[in-house]
């Protein structure tokens, strides 16, 4: 299966014309005007070029040389054809063009930026092809290429089929008007296709959801006419007073975005439409927290700093990190807010979260940042890092299978392969990684191994290390629909190893490819004389993606560490206030959980009790949906409760703000954010 890519000619491109001298040469500097004989965008021919990096093998220079790789590239030439007849160059900075006697013969755009100089040679009779490139960074790429999926490419999933499923996983509420009658006795309109079950499981998420928002309602408008007696009895001009206001408006606008929210959640279901809930949501925890501006918002302080780069003021605020961190926090904020410099919003998103009572203002940086631009010029790393939230369930993103497929859909499209790899596990297990209440009816509808496969391919093709492991598991084993073989396994194995050599370290034998197998296990599999029983071919296809500590996570400004498919996800952490589903899973210790790929079970066996007839009662059904329901109210009283203490602490959270810089000082310092950047990975 190849996977077909979008390919554009650079604006202008660098020609090396080389002489061989030597059996390995080096590209010289490219010259100060373009040269008249090169080649065109217009008579660029796309059907001459090998696309893909499928064949292709590579791999990084460990220790002080991590700046370099090294590709292999198999190639045919003709008899009277020589090292002569090749040309390697370097276009828009990124792209490694190769040609021979003058024709394009393989074209990619790299993973990041690279250095005009590139040193090759032709190896083993003539056939292959090696290639020493310079990366413009020292960092460890996740994957070799930085290949667009097209937009219109007929295995993602069209808008309208992701408005239809999103309907079905979250059924409206009632009208404003008839809810305060019917409250939750309002039934749930069957859709088609809907099954008895899931009508009773969605009238039990309805259910739970107008109870928590008539119970934070109720708790807020019990503190605003408290807040309120107590002003009107405050003497004027006085300090009481003044904090008293300032309360009174804060209760007054949380008021208004609950209301806001009511009504939004009362019309269909729709990606737009649940999006604008959650804005209002983390709008909600941003007033709570004394922001009432919808937007975080971030002054220059001279007109020096307007002119600095987004670039260059992340660069600097690195720099800064240990001497000034106050200074550090203010030019990340300048970079994110007025650049939109995903980097920075990464990294804000990535310290806030340890702060808990300023998340909501890396949750809104995050999201603002991820809903701009479409088609390929979104900004693929905040759009695959929300992917990832609504995947795993944490405050602010609950688990919506629907929306986690689009923002990493929308990733994909600008060639991020973290996402096409997310994509994959997501319909390999039919479900987010945070979502232990789906109906088996959402589930078998979401589950497409056929689809989950093409997109581990698109992420191989483009040389994803992550997708080199879950192919070497999947060929081992037979699973997912992939036959077996150990000679598969193995070839895949040894690229991944030979891409990243961390993998080869004994600590790297303990992580995990999904909970099939770890690492270690893998290669003892490989190396031993007679291979090991099969393991059945319906297990969770899910499973085959790699996993790790939390407490390895690195501060980075994307999430394709290639040791990370798997982030540890706490199933049993508890929801925020925002209400029955959408207040989700509290973030693990990590900042910024990436999306847990492993399934709790198989796609088959979870189809396997079919659902019943509408006449005819499912016990089985019938205890989830009241689990469901449940669930769902635990989360509104615990929610109403968490507001309520957070109201209360507010002067004592005015009086400890002074010490949030020293807080996210050592924050800083644990994820290794010293002055020299080297704990940031990804292109800029």
């Amino acid at each position: 299966m190849v996977c077909p890519s979008q390919w554009t000619w650079p604006a202008s491109t660098t020609t090396v014309n080389q002489t061989p001298v030597a059996p390995k040469q080096s590209a010289p500097p490219p010259p100060s005007q373009p040269p008249v004989a090169s080649t065109p965008s217009s008579n660029y021919q796309p059907k001459n070029m090998t696309p893909t990096a499928t064949n292709i093998e590579w791999r990084q220079l460990p220790g002080e040389e991590e700046a370099t790789f090294e590709i292999r590239m198999p190639i045919i030439l003709a008899p009277s054809q020589g090292s002569g007849d090749i040309e390697v160059s370097v276009g828009d900075k990124q792209v490694v063009i190769v040609k021979a006697s003058g024709m394009v013969i393989w074209q990619c755009r790299m993973y990041s930026e690279i250095e005009n100089e590139i040193e090759w040679t032709l190896e083993r009779n003539k056939s292959v092809l090696v290639m020493e490139v310079t990366k413009s960074q020292a960092e460890t790429w996740p994957a070799l290429l930085n290949v667009p999926l097209k937009a219109d490419d007929q295995h993602l999933i069209s808008r309208s089929e992701l408005e239809s499923r999103i309907a079905r996983e979250l059924p409206s509420l009632p009208p404003t008007a008839d809810s305060e009658k019917k409250k939750s006795e309002e039934p749930v309109p069957e859709l088609r296709e809907t099954s008895y079950e899931e009508v009773e499981a969605n009238r039990a998420q309805v259910a739970a959801e107008l109870l928590g928002i008539e119970m934070e309602t109720a708790a807020i408008t019990e503190k605003l006419e408290e807040m309120m007696k107590s002003l009107n009895e405050a003497a004027e001009g006085s300090e009481e007073k003044e904090t008293l206001t300032q309360h009174v408006k804060i209760a007054s606008r949380m008021l208004e975005l609950v209301r806001e929210t009511r009504n939004l959640r009362s019309e269909t279901a729709t990606i737009e439409n649940f999006l604008k809930v959650q804005i209002a949501d983390i709008q909600k925890a941003r007033v709570n927290i004394g922001e009432i501006g919808p937007y975080e918002t971030e002054e220059f302080q001279d007109d020096a700093e307007k002119q600095i780069t987004g670039i260059q003021l992340f660069r600097a605020a690195l720099q800064l990190s240990n001497q000034d961190l106050g200074t550090a926090i203010h030019l990340l904020r300048l970079a994110a807010i007025h650049h939109h410099h995903a980097p920075s919003v990464v990294v804000l998103f990535n310290i806030y979260t340890d702060v808990p009572s300023s998340y909501p203002r890396g949750a809104s940086l995050m999201l603002q940042n991820a809903l701009r631009g479409e088609g390929q010029d979104v900004e693929a790393r905040t759009n695959s890092r929300v992917g990832d939230l609504f995947n795993s369930g944490t405050r602010h993103f609950p688990p919506i299978f629907s929306l986690a497929v689009h923002f990493h859909q929308r990733a994909a499209i600008a060639g991020d392969t973290h996402s096409m790899v997310s994509l994959a596990m997501l319909f390999f297990s039919g479900e987010c990684s945070g979502d232990e209440i789906i109906t088996p009816a959402l589930k078998k509808l979401n589950t497409d191994v056929k689809r989950a496969n093409y997109f581990i391919q698109c992420a191989v093709d483009r040389g994803s290390i992550v997708s080199y492991l879950i192919r070497a598991a999947q060929y081992i084993d037979g699973a997912d629909g992939m036959p077996k073989s150990m000679d598969m396994a193995r070839k895949y194995y040894e690229r991944a190893i030979t891409a990243e050599s961390s993998l080869s370290s004994i600590e790297s034998k303990k992580m995990r490819i999904g909970t099939r197998m770890t690492l270690g296990d893998l290669e003892k599999r490989l190396n031993a004389d007679k291979p090991a029983a099969a393991v059945v071919v319906s297990e969770s296809p899910a499973k085959a993606a790699t996993t790790t500590s939390a407490s390895t996570r690195k501060v980075v400004e994307d999430d394709d560490d290639i040791i990370e498919l798997r982030p540890s996800t706490n199933r049993n952490a508890q929801p925020s206030s925002a209400g029955p589903r959408f207040g989700g899973m509290v973030p693990s210790a990590s900042a910024g959980s990436t999306s847990g790929y492993s399934g709790p079970t198989s796609p088959t066996s979870a189809m396997g009790g079919t659902v019943a007839a509408p006449a005819k009662r499912n016990n089985a059904f019938t205890a989830s949906a009241n689990k469901r329901k449940a669930t769902w109210e635990r989360v509104a009283r615990w929610g109403v409760g968490a507001y309520a203490v957070y109201v209360l602490a507010f002067p004592l959270r005015l009086i400890v703000l002074p010490f949030f810089y020293e807080k996210a000082a050592m924050i800083m310092d644990l994820f290794g954010l010293g002055g020299s950047g080297g704990g940031i990975e990804g292109g800029f």
